[in-house]
């Protein structure tokens, strides 16, 4: 009976109802749900997407390593005369910028958790759980991962390198000798929880792509406005930032194929074709 209502013993105002009303709602919210166009549309865009970043960091780092770059970009910032970096304790770098820089990190984790955890109770914030957990997911481990790279890391932190006067030899990544001691400089653990907000960009691509790119700008700009700060501290080397961004680009990558693949059936997801613009 219900075939036969939907392929023709209806009126054609009673099929457009029942199509009409059963088109999913559009939501930009979350991570779209996999079905096969999806993964076909993720196989063939996903790997230029993430590329085309990874490839002009790699640039820059060429350009940093192989004409000083990096060192001049971080020399202006050093006093000769008094043998420190001024601004390493200034309150707007070291205190507005470093310390409560890292605080704005620690409070959209939090807020993030707390929407985790409460969308078990609350229908308003049910929609928003994988969101959450995805982006909760992407500064986590992006910050414990370069957080172990950086404990175990032999490059020292400009303020204790040969070069403005402290004791430790400069190294380049992956090129110190074997066991040279851990100094704990590289790559740049401060901009790693900024640089993460890049998950922003995953959340939306396949909703609103243009909201997506807004999103991945301006976690760029702020992992940046991080690493350029410890720039100016003395604390790392230009080069630290653009490695930390790659690392969390891959993480973030990463992880979102990974929500895409285990996203909960329940979640709502954004219709194909109905994207905003």
């Amino acid at each position: 009976m219900l075939a036969a209502t939907l392929t023709g013993n209806s009126g054609p105002g009673t099929a457009e109802s029942l199509d009409a009303s059963a088109a999913p709602k559009a939501s930009a919210r979350l991570v779209p749900a996999v079905d096969g166009a999806l993964e076909e549309r993720v196989g063939q865009s996903l790997a230029v997407v993430y590329l085309a970043p990874m490839a002009i960091s790699a640039a820059a780092l060429a350009l940093l390593y192989g004409t000083d770059l990096d060192g001049q970009l971080t020399d202006p910032f050093f006093d000769a005369a008094s043998g420190t970096f001024p601004y390493r304790d200034d309150w707007l770098v070291g205190t507005l910028l470093h310390t409560f820089g890292k605080y704005l990190i620690i409070a959209i984790s939090a807020c993030l958790l707390s929407v985790s955890l409460g969308a078990k109770w609350s229908q308003k914030l049910r929609p928003w759980r994988c969101s959450a957990i995805y982006l909760l997911a992407c500064i986590a481990v992006a910050s414990a991962v370069i957080g172990l790279m950086k404990s175990v890391s032999p490059i020292p932190v400009p303020w204790n390198s040969v070069r403005y006067g402290g004791s430790t030899p400069h190294y380049l990544p992956f090129l110190a000798p074997a066991g040279a001691p851990h100094s704990g400089g590289w790559p740049c653990a401060h901009a790693a929880g900024a640089f993460a907000l890049v998950g922003l960009y995953f959340l939306y691509r396949d909703s609103r792509p243009r909201l997506a790119w807004m999103g991945f700008a301006g976690a760029v700009a702020l992992g940046s406005l991080y690493a350029g700060t410890q720039v100016l501290r003395g604390a790392h080397s230009p080069s630290h930032g653009v490695w930390s961004f790659m690392i969390t680009w891959t993480i973030c990558t990463v992880l979102y194929l990974l929500v895409l693949r285990f996203r909960p059936a329940d979640a709502p997801a954004a219709p194909r074709g109905q994207e905003p613009e």
